[in-house]
C-alpha cells in the first residue's frame, strides 16, 4: 500500500466505524490503487477527478454498483484525511 501507515491509521479508525467488510473491501481499493499512486506519487487523497477517472478506466469495472461501492469508500477516505489535514491541496 503506498502511504501504508496513513492507510494502517484509517483502516483503525474504520473499523471502529463501519462493518469488517467495509475495512476489507477499502484494504482491497488501496491494494488496486497502489500502482497508480506510485506512478504518481500522490495519495488516493490527492488524486483529481481526471486521476480517478483514470484509475477506473484501468481497472474497467463493468458494473455501476462496483464503481458506487468504490467512490462511497475512496469518498470516506478523502473526508478523514481532510479532516486530519492530510490533503495536499
Amino acid at each position: 500500500m503506498y502511504n501504508s501507515d496513513r492507510k494502517e491509521r484509517y483502516l483503525e479508525y474504520a473499523s471502529q466505524k463501519y462493518t469488517p467488510d467495509y475495512c476489507v473491501n477499502i484494504r482491497s481499493v488501496f491494494n488496486m490503487a497502489e500502482n497508480d499512486e506510485v506512478v504518481l506519487d500522490k495519495d488516493l487523497a490527492d488524486f483529481s477527478r481526471e486521476d480517478i477517472s483514470n484509475l477506473y478506466a484501468t481497472h474497467m469495472y463493468g458494473d455501476k454498483y462496483t464503481y458506487a461501492s468504490i467512490n462511497s469508500r475512496l469518498s470516506s477516505y478523502c473526508q478523514w484525511c481532510l479532516d486530519n489535514s492530510l490533503v495536499r491541496d
